[in-house]
């Protein structure tokens, strides 16, 4: 496939754009984990990400069949991680944070100086939900052709150049989602089954993607160095991505 646009993230991470594509393409085996449709959970090498766009009347009936398909067939390696969305990724958005220097332009002086982190996000929220609403579909004999799990979500792909130990890439987990979490807060974003204030929608997808370069980070909580540049970045960009989507409607 011809990639329309190529974009170098951070060193050896390249962010690709195609007709209904985006591929994160890295020249360095990456560590990952991930709520992604294929290759989910954790993997001890990553070379590729693919965000794929799929209609919004999408029947996800073997989603895990339909992306291997796509890898296959844009020559991407068998170590690629894959995710969907109905959102146009070409409308993806980035934002990138660095560890150089603090709020007050001195130096952090935490020995992460050279930390660089960037976020790719892709958003849409019809499906917007709050967390603990009991499904009014839950236990119910819905149509075959009904999807009760709409492909309208919020994809975010959190790319670490630096080392994180395992459990640190749950905490990098946990802080991307509390980022988003809080951009719905901010923009007052609810529920479309109970009117509460939404937490995400029901099918958002997090892959947090580490180069292992530098030193292992042990933590990357919200108090943290790691943790602040993370959720900076996906917040900057799932509010860019918020924009652009209520810009659409």
């Amino acid at each position: 496939m011809a990639y329309h646009k190529e974009t170098e993230l951070l060193p050896d991470l390249t962010l690709r754009f195609g007709e209904k594509r985006l591929v994160v393409a890295s020249k360095v085996p990456m560590r990952a984990v991930s709520s992604a449709i294929l290759m989910g959970g954790l993997q001890p090498e990553v070379r590729c990400i693919l965000n794929m766009t799929v209609d919004k009347g999408y029947n996800c009936r073997d989603p895990v069949a339909d992306l291997k398909h796509e890898v296959d067939k844009l020559g991407l390696p068998p170590q690629t991680v894959g995710m969907m969305t109905a959102v146009d990724v070409s409308k993806a958005t980035v934002a990138i944070e660095t560890a150089y220097t603090n709020d007050s332009g001195g130096s952090i002086g935490t020995g992460c100086d050279s930390l660089r982190v960037a976020a790719i996000v892709t958003a849409g929220i019809s499906n917007a939900w709050r967390v603990g609403t009991w499904p009014s579909y839950l236990g119910q004999s819905l149509p075959s052709d009904l999807n009760p799990y709409p492909p309208g979500t919020v994809n975010i792909i959190v790319l670490v150049d630096g080392g994180l130990a395992e459990a640190a890439m749950v905490n990098a987990v946990m802080t991307g989602t509390e980022a988003k979490t809080a951009v719905f807060h901010e923009r007052n974003i609810r529920c479309r089954q109970s009117g509460a204030i939404a937490t995400g929608t029901t099918t958002d997808a997090v892959v947090v993607a580490c180069t292992d370069r530098g030193e292992q980070l042990q933590y990357a909580g919200p108090g943290t160095v790691a943790g602040t540049l993370i959720a900076r970045a996906v917040s900057k960009a799932l509010h860019q991505a918020l924009d652009i989507w209520e810009e659409e409607r």
